[in-house]
C-alpha cells in the first residue's frame, strides 16, 4: 500500500505544480479569501480538466484487487476510493487537497477532485453515477460523503475506518457487528443428509425453516454452492427493536460480507427486529447482495416477488442418520424418534454436552410452566389397560414422520402433524404424572400451561396468549400439558348475552387451534362429560384412569415409601392397601407420615403412617376411619415372619 501512496502523491504533486499560478492566494486562505482577479481568471479559464494515469492500477494491493472482483467495482471507483482512502493513511495528502479543492477547511478529497484524479470529467454523467446510493461505493458503506448540504462535486468523501484496516490486512470486526454477525464454519451434517432442495435455486431467496428442518445447513449448503465462499451469518436475535438502528446495523454487517466477498444468511427465526423481513428484504436488493433469509415456519412476508422454498423436515431415516453422524456410535436415546423439530446444532450439543433438546422452550414465559420429566412409563403404577394404551400413544408420536409424511397419511383440511390425547378420570389417579411420564419416556421437556396466565377478562386477549402458547411449543419437541381442560374446553351453549357468545368464540378457536397444531397436547380433566363434543372428535387417543384396585394400591405404597421405610414393613402396606385411596392420596398420606416422623426425631414407622392415613382420610370428607383394627392389625402384622423391609 506504501508504493501505491508514493506513486499517488509523486503524481498529485506534478498536477499541484502544474496547476498552481504565481498570484493565487496562500494555501490558508483558499475558500476564504476570493480576490477579484482571481475570480475573473478563473471564470475565463473555463472547467479543471482531467487527469489521466495517475491511479497506479498496476500496483494495487491485492486486498483492494479482490474487493473490486466480489464488489463489481470499476476503475473509476477503486480511483474514487484510493483517492479518498489517502488522507486515512499518509497526512501530507490532507495539504494536497487543500489546493485541488481549493479550499482551507477540507481534509479529503471533494467529489470533483476524486473523478478529476480516477481520469474523468466533473460532468460526466457516468462518473457521477458511481456516487448513486444504489451503486457499489456508497450501497456497501465503502465510502461516505459529508457537507450533505453543498452540490454534489463540493461534497467531501471520506473512507470508514473499518475499511481501511481491512485493506491493510485486520480481519477484525467492528465492536457493534461482532456481537450479531460471523462467517458460517463447516457445518454439522454434509450435504448429502439434508433434505434435497430444488437444483434451480438461486440467490436471493427466503428459507421457511421451522425448527428440525437444518435451516442453516440447507442455507449454508446453498450459499456456498452458488458462491464458492462462507457465507456471513447474521444472528435476527441481536437486532435492535429499533427501525434506524436495525437498518444501521444491517448496512455494517452487509459491509463486513463485502469486504470478504461473502453472501449473508440472516436468521431472524424467534427475533423482533426494528425492520420487517419484507423491508430487510428491500434493503438486501438495494445494497445489490447475495442473500438468505430464515423465517418461521409458518411466518408471512409481504411484498417480496423473489423466491420463497419451504423447508422440508428430515423423514425418520435421515434423522437417525444425524444421530449416528453427530453422535459416537453408541445407542440413540428415547428422543430420537420421537424429537423431530431439532436442528443439528442442538442436537449436537445434547450428544456432546447434555444439554437439553428444545433450549429455547425450557426459557418459556409465565404462560407455560416448564418441567423436565423425573418419570418415565416404567414408573407409573396403572392397569394393564392403561399401560399399554399410554404405549400405543408413545409410538404415536415416535413413528407420526414414517406415517404421516413417508406413508402420506396425513389428513387434509389444514390439519397438523400433531397428536392430540385426552386423560380423564377421578382426581388422584395419576393423569397429570401419565403426562410427565409420556415426556420422559419420548425424551422431551413437559410444558404445563398456566390457566392464571392464559385467562384474560378482556375480550379477544386469551385467545391470543393460548396463539402464543401452542406457536411456542409447536416448533420444538415437547408435550403441552392443558390441567384441568374443562376450564377451557367445555362445552358451548346457548348464546343470552355477549358473554355467551364470546365464550363460544373462544371454545371455536380453541378447537380449530387444535386441529392445526403440530406437537403433542395433552389434557386431563375429572369431568369428561363437561367438554365440548367437537373436542371429543379431534381426539386422537381418550384414556380413562380408574381408581387403582388392591394390587394396584399396593404397589403404589411400596414406590411412595421406597427409600424411606424406617420401620414400615411390606406386611404393613398391605394391610394398607386394602383402603379405597388413590395414588394422590397414598403419596399425600406417605408425605404426612414422613413430616410426622421429622418432627419427633424418629425413623417413619407404623404409627406415623396409620396417622398419615388418618389425616387424608379425614381430608376426603370420610368421618369413620376404623382406628383400633387398623392398630389392631399393625400390631399382629410387627410379629409376621418374615417381616420383609421395603
Amino acid at each position: 500500500m506504501r508504493r501505491v501512496l508514493d506513486v499517488l502523491a509523486e503524481r498529485i504533486a506534478m498536477i499541484i505544480e502544474f496547476e498552481r499560478a504565481d498570484d493565487d492566494v496562500s494555501d490558508h486562505q483558499r475558500g476564504h479569501y476570493f480576490p477579484p482577479h482571481l475570480v475573473t481568471r478563473d471564470a475565463r479559464k473555463g472547467a479543471p480538466q482531467s487527469f489521466k494515469d495517475v491511479i497506479p492500477f498496476a500496483d494495487l494491493p491485492e486486498r483492494l484487487i479482490h474487493l473490486a472482483k466480489s464488489a463489481d467495482l470499476l476503475d473509476i471507483d477503486l480511483g474514487i476510493l484510493l483517492t479518498a482512502m489517502s488522507v486515512n493513511l499518509q497526512q501530507r495528502f490532507e495539504h494536497f487537497f487543500i489546493v485541488l479543492n481549493n479550499e482551507v477547511d477540507t481534509r479529503g478529497p471533494n467529489v470533483a477532485t476524486a473523478i478529476r484524479l480516477a481520469g474523468y470529467d466533473p460532468d460526466s454523467a457516468e462518473a457521477r453515477s458511481r456516487l448513486r446510493p444504489d451503486r457499489p461505493l456508497l450501497a456497501l458503506g465503502l465510502i461516505e460523503i459529508t457537507n450533505s448540504k453543498r452540490s454534489l462535486l463540493t461534497q467531501v468523501l471520506t473512507v470508514p475506518e473499518r475499511v481501511v484496516a481491512h485493506l491493510l490486512g485486520d480481519d477484525e470486526f467492528a465492536p457493534g457487528t461482532s456481537s450479531i454477525a460471523s462467517f458460517m464454519g463447516s457445518p454439522l451434517l454434509p450435504e448429502e443428509l439434508l433434505p434435497k432442495l430444488p437444483d434451480d435455486l438461486e440467490l436471493p431467496v427466503i428459507f421457511r425453516a421451522g425448527s428440525g428442518t437444518a435451516g442453516r445447513e440447507q442455507a449454508y449448503a446453498l450459499a456456498y454452492r452458488k458462491t464458492g465462499k462462507a457465507p456471513l451469518l447474521i444472528d435476527g436475535l441481536g437486532l435492535s427493536r429499533v427501525e434506524d438502528v436495525c437498518s444501521l446495523q444491517i448496512r455494517e454487517c452487509v459491509r463486513e460480507a463485502a469486504l470478504a466477498g461473502s453472501p449473508i444468511v440472516l436468521d431472524v427465526r424467534h427475533a423482533d427486529t426494528g425492520m420487517s423481513v419484507s423491508e430487510i428484504a428491500r434493503l438486501f436488493g438495494t445494497l445489490s447482495v447475495a442473500f438468505i433469509i430464515l423465517i418461521e415456519a409458518k411466518a408471512h412476508v409481504e411484498l417480496w416477488h423473489g423466491s420463497t422454498v419451504d423447508l422440508p423436515l428430515p423423514t425418520a431415516g435421515v434423522r437417525r442418520s444425524w444421530w449416528e453422524h453427530l453422535g459416537d456410535g453408541t445407542e440413540r436415546t428415547a428422543a430420537a424418534d420421537a424429537a423431530i423439530h431439532v436442528d443439528p446444532q442442538e442436537l449436537h450439543a445434547h450428544l456432546t454436552n447434555g444439554g437439553p433438546l428444545a433450549p429455547r422452550a425450557i426459557e418459556s414465559g409465565t404462560l407455560t410452566q416448564a418441567v423436565d420429566p423425573e418419570f418415565t412409563l416404567e414408573d407409573l403404577v396403572a392397569s394393564p389397560r392403561v399401560t399399554e394404551a399410554l404405549r400405543e400413544l408413545r409410538d404415536r408420536v415416535r413413528h407420526r414422520t414414517v406415517v404421516l409424511d413417508e406413508w402420506r397419511m396425513r389428513p387434509g383440511g389444514g390439519r397438523g402433524r400433531g397428536v392430540t390425547a385426552l386423560f380423564s378420570g377421578p382426581s388422584g389417579t395419576g393423569k397429570t404424572m401419565a403426562a410427565e411420564a409420556l415426556a420422559g419416556e419420548l425424551g422431551v421437556p413437559l410444558f404445563r400451561v398456566n390457566l392464571a396466565s392464559v385467562v384474560d377478562k378482556y375480550i379477544g386477549e386469551t385467545e391470543k396468549k393460548l396463539d402464543r402458547v401452542f406457536t411456542s411449543v409447536e416448533d420444538v419437541d415437547g408435550v403441552l400439558l392443558f390441567d384441568e381442560a374443562d376450564a377451557l374446553f367445555s362445552k358451548r351453549s346457548g348464546v343470552s348475552d355477549a358473554r355467551d357468545r364470546y365464550a363460544n368464540l373462544e371454545v371455536a378457536y380453541l378447537l380449530q387451534r387444535m386441529e392445526s397444531f403440530d406437537g403433542l397436547a395433552v389434557l386431563t380433566t375429572n369431568l369428561r362429560a363437561n367438554l365440548d363434543e367437537a373436542l371429543i372428535r379431534r381426539l386422537d387417543a381418550a384414556i380413562d384412569f380408574p381408581e387403582p384396585q388392591a394390587e394396584e394400591r399396593y404397589l403404589l405404597w411400596l414406590a411412595c415409601l421406597k427409600g424411606n421405610m424406617g420401620r414400615v414393613g411390606q406386611n404393613h402396606v398391605q394391610r394398607l392397601s386394602v383402603l379405597p385411596l388413590t395414588g394422590g392420596s397414598i403419596r399425600a398420606a406417605s408425605v404426612s407420615a414422613a413430616y410426622l416422623a421429622a418432627a419427633q426425631g424418629e425413623l417413619l414407622g407404623p404409627a406415623h403412617l396409620l396417622r398419615g392415613v388418618q389425616q387424608e382420610w379425614s381430608k376426603q370428607g370420610r368421618l369413620s376411619f376404623p382406628t383400633t383394627e387398623f392398630e389392631e392389625s399393625f400390631t399382629e402384622a410387627a410379629h409376621d415372619e418374615p417381616d420383609k423391609r421395603i
